[in-house]
């Protein structure tokens, strides 16, 4: 929580001594309103499904939790852009507390990064499971439950783990402008590297790889 860099910049308020480190510049929040428009109407339509989903029972099947688990990733996304926008536009406290500005500025700067790299991970789950059924035959869902569970808890975890064990490590900082965002920054290349590889080139390969073995499966049993 103490590994946050605050850097200096111009105040809004007349009263300089009245930083209000959590309320975004005029600026900032207007460029945020289109965005605000388009989490509005995702967010409508969230709750559409979600009332089919509660009400209908065939929908509710096992073959669809990774899908399920993709919406509810994109849910919380929703509810991050919500409540850093409730945040950011109401928040007029001049001196919050120290741990209340530390775990926005973590909300902020990783919570859209950790959930993004799920949604990737939880379409990799998919398209593996689709193969195993397209190859084997076999209902998955069913006969690999134990499995599926433990696959679950990493797709969650490990990439919780790998974002969060960087900064007592030194390997990653937070940093806060006065009135902008909090972002994180790395202490080398090496680290970027790291994380570019683990978030979007690995998962990527591996989606694409297991696409194509599907598809080439399909293909040899459909010419057979």
């Amino acid at each position: 929580m103490n590994n946050i860099i605050i850097e200096p910049a111009v105040f809004n308020d007349i009263n300089l001594t009245c930083t209000r480190p959590l309320l975004w510049s005029q600026a900032a929040a207007e460029s945020r309103t289109p965005r605000l428009y388009v989490c509005i109407i995702a967010a409508i339509i969230h709750s559409i499904f979600w009332l089919q989903l509660a009400f209908s029972s065939s929908i509710r099947l096992k073959s669809l939790q990774w899908i399920y688990a993709y919406l509810i990733t994109d849910i919380l996304l929703l509810f991050r852009f919500f409540f850093l926008y409730i945040i950011g536009t109401r928040s007029i406290e001049c001196e919050p507390s120290q741990f209340w500005v530390s775990f926005i500025c973590i909300i902020q700067a990783t919570m859209d990064n950790y959930l993004n790299i799920i949604e990737v991970y939880i379409l990799l789950a998919l398209n593996v499971c689709r193969y195993v059924q397209i190859t084997y035959n076999k209902d998955v869902y069913r006969l690999y439950a134990k499995q599926l569970i433990s696959a679950h808890l990493t797709v969650y975890l490990l990439p919780f783990f790998i974002l969060l064990i960087q900064f007592p490590l030194g390997w990653a900082i937070l940093v806060k402008s006065v009135d902008e965002s909090c972002d994180v920054r790395y202490s080398s290349i090496y680290t970027q590297i790291m994380n570019l590889i683990f978030a979007f080139v690995l998962p990527i390969i591996l989606n694409i790889l297991v696409l194509y073995i599907s598809a080439r499966r399909v293909r040899l049993t459909t010419t057979l």
